[in-house]
């Protein structure tokens, strides 16, 4: 991963999953080194996205999207869903630590 940031040093993925590999091995200091260093050179993590189409409308959904006219409801729904889930007996799994 060390080589790919030296050939692609503007390729932000590069220093998210470097960091996140770190991460996932408890290596905090090393994690937290590479988003300093992400953050000393400017380079930003573009959000993640989402796409889904409805009636032949494609929407197009940014994380933590407020502009969509119907956020709110599509919010309210999300927390709908992952209070049933929970109630199913689902249970995240916790065991990768991602720094996003």
């Amino acid at each position: 991963m060390k080589q790919l940031i030296e050939l692609e040093p503007w390729n932000s993925g590069n220093y998210v999953l470097l960091s996140n590999i770190y991460s996932t091995n408890l290596k905090w200091d090393e994690a937290a080194k590479i988003r300093l260093s992400m953050n000393e050179k400017g380079i930003q993590k573009p959000p993640g996205c989402n796409w889904i189409e409805v009636d032949g409308i494609v929407h197009k959904f940014l994380v933590g999207d407020k502009y969509h006219p119907l956020s709110e409801k599509i919010y309210a729904k999300l927390d709908e869903l992952t209070k049933k889930m929970k109630v199913a007996g689902y249970i995240p799994t916790t065991d990768m630590y991602c720094l996003t």
